[in-house]
């Protein structure tokens, strides 16, 4: 059973025995994560292989790689946490992230054939000028920025939780921790480099929710029906967990706030700019089309997992005793990591282990992905805007800075609002 800790009141995920054994794997495994970005760090100063691999990337493993993208740490940890609390709300939210690759992919084959990989330069094909590619890294900067804050947000809280210490003052210092040292792998890395972490991060998080899956179904005698039940009758509110309307933010403007919740995430995800990138970095048309394909079947079966992995977390922990732990619920994964192995001592440390891997990976690539794909917007449309076109050598120059002052700017905004929540935990009347 998950313990508590005296000194702060709250759950302990892990518990003291495994606690050691967890940590001490988790930092090897940054070590060796931090190793091989640096040895995948490419010195070349030719501005097209920094931003798209020279366009060659292959499609099944650019396929790999934009599937990759869709495995943040926020949908990995908050997620399943959501779905365990609020059941068919979160579920909702996973359909419309999985739909909105399948929206791009209908937009890719054209972002392709237009050779432009920034928000101001599509901008631009309609209304030339430099005010239109100024206005185009704004909004990406508009976009990128709360998302890195959520990212690093949603990572220290992670660390937090995984070394037993879930409170604000710990949150800050692993949230901080985390973000120096993302900031050194973004300021280092490249495309290419990116795409290799992120086509090892695809099959680790499928088999790591996999298991977890399949270990908390073993409890219900593989009967999902009973999984399902159990999930119904630990949730807060049993009778309405599979019908919308248990999650606050989503039950005061009725059908006009769900429907624009919908479009939102499907519309907007659908346009990420480290997305562009990534079909950019294809080598034509048809193979912009196939990597998109099989990303949205890889993303498909991950969401699919995911959604399982939430009413699991809720059959076999609790909703309250999910809720203890964090009102966001992004404990959920590692709880329940703890309690499908409770017997088992050693496979529960590795099971534990797998998980807050898998997490730092997913922090790591998106915080990574996103400030790489902005500071290329920062550096081709706002300092390289016609009258300040920038040398070859300049170019990777102004890009690296770019990575370092976005990172250090979302990790110091990171820090300042921390203590104002994203979503509360309610009890349902």
């Amino acid at each position: 059973m998950t313990t508590y800790l005296l000194s702060a009141g709250s759950p302990d995920l892990i518990g003291s025995a495994a606690r050691a054994a967890v940590i001490s794997a988790f930092l090897v495994f940054i070590g060796l994560c931090l190793l091989w970005v640096f040895t995948l760090a490419t010195q070349d100063d030719d501005p097209e292989r920094l931003y798209v691999a020279d366009r060659s990337l292959p499609p099944v493993f650019n396929g790999f790689a934009m599937a990759g993208e869709q495995i943040t740490v926020v949908v990995l940890v908050s997620l399943p946490g959501v779905i365990a609390l609020f059941g068919y709300d979160g579920v909702s939210t996973a359909v419309d992230s999985a739909l909105a690759l399948g929206v791009f992919l209908l937009l890719a084959p054209r972002i392709r054939e237009t050779r432009r990989y920034t928000l101001g330069e599509l901008f631009s094909l309609r209304a030339e000028g430099p005010g239109t590619r100024i206005a185009g890294a704004v909004v990406t900067l508009c976009v990128a920025v709360p998302l890195l804050m959520v990212q690093l947000r949603a990572g220290g809280i992670t660390a937090a939780l995984l070394i037993g210490m879930p409170t604000e003052t710990a949150q800050v210092v692993c949230t901080v921790l985390m973000g120096c040292l993302i900031t050194c792998f973004a300021g280092v890395a490249d495309l290419r480099g990116t795409s290799f972490i992120q086509v090892a991060k695809v099959p680790v998080a499928l088999a790591t929710l996999a298991a977890i899956t399949l270990l908390a179904l073993r409890r219900f005698r593989w009967d999902p029906e009973s999984l399902l039940s159990a999930a119904m009758d630990k949730s807060v509110s049993p009778h309405g967990y599979l019908s919308p309307g248990l999650w606050a933010h989503s039950a005061h403007l009725g059908p006009l706030g769900t429907v624009s919740d919908h479009i939102v995430v499907i519309l907007g995800t659908a346009m990420m700019p480290h997305l562009l990138l990534r079909v950019s970095a294809s080598r034509d048309v048809p193979a912009a089309r196939r990597s998109l394909s099989v990303a949205v079947g890889l993303t498909g079966l991950f969401y699919l997992l995911l959604i399982t992995t939430g009413f699991a977390a809720a059959a076999v922990v609790g909703s309250d005793q999910i809720g203890a732990v964090d009102a966001k619920g992004q404990g959920a994964p590692i709880l329940l990591a703890s309690e499908v192995l409770q017997h088992h001592p050693n496979g529960r440390v590795v099971l534990i282990t797998l998980v807050a891997c898998v997490a730092f990976l997913a922090v790591l690539t998106a915080v990574a992905s996103v400030t790489f794909a902005a500071a290329v917007s920062v550096t081709r449309d706002l300092v390289g805007h016609k009258g300040r076109t920038l040398t070859g050598i300049e170019e990777p120059v102004v890009l690296r800075l770019s990575v370092v002052a976005l990172c250090a700017v979302s990790l110091l905004l990171t820090t300042a609002v921390h203590r104002y929540p994203s979503s509360s935990f309610s009890r349902s009347p």
